[in-house]
């Protein structure tokens, strides 16, 4: 593929051509962060991300309307905020994760500066769940013991399917 039609690739996601730039950028593999690449790369990112928000605001909207309410999932079932969009720290995570993590995927920074937190009861993720199965990952920082503090500001990536 040559130069050019790398620096389209953040243009044809925009256009709808999701699914091939996202083949295309499967397909690169670590050249994707090559100079002449990274930069429509991270734009295909940051593009997914605000699309991501912007869905989940929506989701959001439609769920609280009927008066569903966010809550903890425990028996105390205590309301929580769904959504938290990115704070005044994310560079200060993003540096931490990338000075403690060789590679930081792409997609994880543009979520971290464009989405932030998001927040899903097991009542909404068994709904979710009966139409496609769910990936869940967090993020929360290490204590000094290696432990993962709830609600930090650093990084120890978890995720489960």
């Amino acid at each position: 593929m040559s130069r050019m039609a790398h620096r389209q690739l953040a243009e044809r996601y925009r256009a709808g051509d999701r699914e091939a730039v996202w083949n295309e950028l499967r397909q690169l593999g670590a050249r994707v962060r090559t100079p002449d690449l990274v930069e429509d790369a991270e734009a295909v990112c940051d593009e997914m991300a605000k699309r991501a928000r912007q869905n989940i605001e929506l989701i959001i909207e439609r769920l609280r309307e009927p008066g569903y309410v966010f809550h903890t999932n425990d028996d105390a079932q205590t309301p929580v905020a769904p959504h938290t969009p990115p704070g005044g720290r994310v560079e200060e995570v993003l540096g931490w994760l990338t000075e403690n993590f060789p590679s930081v995927p792409m997609t994880l920074v543009s979520w971290l500066r464009h989405v932030g937190d998001v927040w899903a009861s097991l009542q909404v993720l068994r709904l979710w769940a009966q139409s496609r199965p769910p990936l869940l990952c967090g993020v929360d920082r290490p204590s000094d013991d290696g432990v993962c503090a709830p609600g930090g500001v650093g990084i120890a990536p978890f995720c489960s399917a």
